[in-house]
């Protein structure tokens, strides 16, 4: 229900159903996303740093949101839960856990390997465009 306020704008209802969840004892499972490679199963949370390629994984992430955005790649902000400025938004979703786990996919594979990300939540919308534009620039498509 909050997150239905949040899309429609209306952030005192959505912060009063959250706060709500909290007095009931209700807790929102973290998103998290787990890539597998060379038998290795890797997870990732939003904004995660725990990882000990966690440097090399926010340079690959950074390299990628600059050739995506040279491409056309552009934020899709509308559905961020957060009351956060337009900016704001973009910069949090730029840590979501399935983009660190593409990054880490990325630098730990040989090109043209697939990736597959297992996730135990939504992707959300721009995360998904996220994904469709890395495919298609890793394929060579976007250039």
């Amino acid at each position: 229900m909050a997150n239905i306020y949040t899309s429609a704008g209306k952030w005192k209802e959505a912060a009063k159903t959250r706060s709500m969840m909290r007095n009931k004892g209700s807790v929102k499972e973290p998103g998290w996303s787990q890539i597998k490679i060379n038998g290795s199963v890797h997870v990732f949370m939003a904004g995660d740093r725990s990882h000990h390629r966690s440097a090399s994984i926010y340079e690959k992430l950074n390299e990628l949101n600059t050739k995506l955005k040279e491409a056309g790649y552009v934020a899709e902000t509308d559905m961020v839960v957060h009351d956060l400025e337009n900016e704001d938004k973009e910069e949090s979703m730029k840590v979501h856990s399935e983009r660190l786990a593409v990054a880490w996919g990325l630098i730990g594979t040989e090109p043209g390997t697939t990736l597959t990300i297992i996730k135990n939540l939504q992707t959300c919308g721009d995360c998904h465009s996220f994904l469709k534009f890395t495919s298609r620039l890793q394929a060579g498509i976007l250039l």
